[in-house]
């Protein structure tokens, strides 16, 4: 699969907070558009992006990696925190959220991929392996055989204290498809604990927080 990558320093520009197209409006009409690919009704809320933050512990982490950022809500959180000398990329396979992410974020690693392509686009960015992996994508929407492929790739390019985190609806987790993914992720890492629910958040979340081993 093809890759669109604008390739250069990650930086934020000053568009004086949450754009336009962060609107939860323009959010539900390209979930209704395009429902396998996206998986969340609205954006994240401004305290759901501090706890995914939180979760992964940005100061011990020098590469870090994210799969499905939508419209780049966390994503800004996510290049405010960076350290000089961090690099940073994401991943997005949904073209309209592509295209707000390169006039969003117009200095920063954006490719228009899929997520099953991880170690092809390591390999490009020459990053070797991920010590942070922030994920949004809609794993419930997945079949087995693409969720098993995603993770499994994950695991194996992430450093061994590194820390995988990815969004999950707080009633998901009692419904078969969450009970899955809970499956799924303690197939490929040592350590799968869930972080506080985001009560605020609409609807309410928590996160999934994984390491190889016991995450630090």
């Amino acid at each position: 699969m093809s890759s669109d990558v604008l390739d250069s320093k990650s930086m934020v520009p000053d568009h004086g907070g949450v754009a336009a197209d962060d609107n939860a409006f323009s959010f539900f009409w390209r979930f209704l558009n395009n429902p396998m690919k996206i998986g969340a009704l609205r954006p994240s809320s401004q305290k759901l992006c501090r706890a995914t933050l939180e979760a992964v512990d940005l100061k011990r982490r020098r590469n870090i990696v994210e799969l499905g950022p939508g419209s780049g809500v966390i994503t800004r959180h996510i290049l405010s925190a960076l350290k000089k000398e961090d690099r940073f990329f994401a991943v997005e396979i949904d073209g309209a959220f592509y295209r707000q992410l390169r006039v969003r974020f117009p200095e920063t690693a954006v490719f228009h991929d899929s997520a099953e392509n991880i170690p092809f686009l390591l390999e490009r960015q020459k990053m070797r392996k991920m010590d942070a992996v922030i994920s949004g994508l809609p794993w419930t929407l997945f079949p087995d055989r693409l969720s098993r492929d995603i993770l499994r790739k994950v695991s194996e390019n992430m450093s061994e204290d590194g820390v995988f985190v990815t969004l999950c609806y707080w009633h998901a987790q009692y419904l078969p498809t969450g009970l899955r993914l809970k499956r799924l992720l303690q197939d490929y890492f040592g350590q799968v604990e869930m972080t506080p629910t985001v009560w605020s958040n609409v609807p309410p979340i928590f996160l999934f927080r994984c390491g190889k081993s016991t995450v630090r």
